[in-house]
């Protein structure tokens, strides 16, 4: 035991590891292997790293869009800083991070990355410093620092380091690493470091590997042991073979209901991501719902037609109580919301507050609220990344 208490933090965070030098003098070392955060003869120093936590999210249009994401960690100081160009990929646009307080030995970083939209909005600077390449603006930098997007074979903070691509001829090589090494992109069925193995995956079962159309994407087998590929679905399908036809939703609404000129449907999930919906609001103008259609038990693949109706308006708490109840504490007020329902019976099928949304239902004998949390303020401006003006 007190052997072991001397060695046991020797290494620090590393493992101690005993190594034989002569098995026939018994000769032996010790010696530290070390994590990828620490070096030395003890690991008792932190290497200087980046921690890197990306959370990547897409506007509506490109859900079905399969994306290639490089990155780079970049020194200002040196002539390599960034490369890459366009073949047969369509280029969205480049980020820029910027790491503050260089002299920390350690950096955690955490971002949510908005994909730009298109490529309609690449600024393409008039600065001609890059010599085989062009200028570009990054997406979110709002001092508008630019780098150079070299032409195929170049390279470098200006594009001028000729170099020879070493990637296959059908992936797409964006410049050269630290190591002096090509960096390639493979194509979707193609991996390694030149994009030289083939993974077949996809090319299975007659290409039949997702159905209804749906687009194969081979997944690395470092990433998941269990699954191979996934798929993207065509609109109107989903599962993860594509074998599930969505649901159609087709509205109607009876004449005495307000006409506007849009409106809002919001779908509710009970559980987060476990069917497509349970419950269909329709919001006209500013706060004024009908509740759509309400699902009990999940049908997967049918048509549902509901007509809206004025009896299916959700009422607000003001329609319902008098004033004095209005301004008591919402805590006291709520255990009131079984009211309503038992007050009208059938004849309200929903009503809300400032903060909830509730549902009439009946279970056994009486007729009771459910509530929920509802922001009725939220704003839509597709991840701010709208092209509606005036608050649109």
């Amino acid at each position: 035991m007190k052997t072991f208490q001397k060695y046991q933090h020797r290494c620090h965070r590393g493992f101690d590891l005993r190594v034989w030098l002569n098995n026939e003098k018994n000769l032996t070392t010790n010696t530290c292997l070390c994590p990828p955060s620490s070096y030395d003869d003890q690991c008792q120093y932190q290497n200087q790293r980046v921690s890197l936590t990306i959370q990547f999210q897409t506007l509506s249009d490109s859900w079905s869009t399969l994306f290639a994401i490089i990155v780079s960690l970049i020194n200002n100081s040196e002539e390599r800083i960034i490369h890459s160009y366009e073949h047969s990929l369509i280029y969205r646009g480049s980020l820029l991070y910027p790491i503050k307080f260089p002299f920390l030995p350690v950096h955690r970083l955490a971002y949510i990355v908005t994909i730009p939209r298109n490529n309609e909005n690449i600024q393409i600077c008039s600065i001609s410093q890059c010599i085989h390449g062009k200028s570009i603006i990054y997406s979110n930098n709002p001092q508008n620092d630019i780098f150079c997007q070299c032409n195929p074979g170049w390279s470098g903070r200006y594009c001028t380091i000729p170099h020879d691509c070493t990637c296959s001829s059908d992936s797409i090589c964006i410049g050269v690493s630290a190591h002096n090494r090509s960096i390639c992109v493979c194509p979707i069925h193609k991996f390694g470091y030149q994009c030289l193995l083939v993974d077949t995956i996809c090319q299975l079962n007659n290409n039949s590997t997702c159905l209804n159309g749906g687009q194969c994407i081979p997944i690395d087998e470092y990433m998941s042991w269990n699954q191979k590929f996934t798929c993207i679905c065509p609109k109107g399908y989903t599962g993860d073979l594509c074998e599930k036809v969505d649901n159609k939703i087709i509205l109607s609404f009876k004449k005495d209901i307000i006409s506007s000129p849009s409106i809002f449907i919001h779908f509710i999930e009970v559980i987060s991501d476990s069917r497509p919906f349970h419950l269909v609001f329709i919001e006209v103008y500013n706060k004024i719902y009908y509740l759509a259609i309400i699902q009990k038990n999940y049908s997967q693949s049918t048509t549902i037609a509901p007509t809206i109706k004025p009896s299916d308006r959700c009422q607000h708490v003001n329609e319902l109580f008098h004033e004095s109840f209005i301004q008591m504490h919402c805590l006291r007020h709520i255990k009131y919301y079984h009211l309503p329902c038992q007050r009208n019976s059938s004849n309200l099928a929903c009503f809300y507050d400032n903060v909830s949304i509730c549902l009439c239902y009946n279970y056994g004998k009486q007729r009771l609220a459910n509530c929920f949390d509802f922001n009725h303020d939220m704003k839509s401006d597709c991840l701010g990344q709208s092209v509606c003006e005036n608050d649109g």
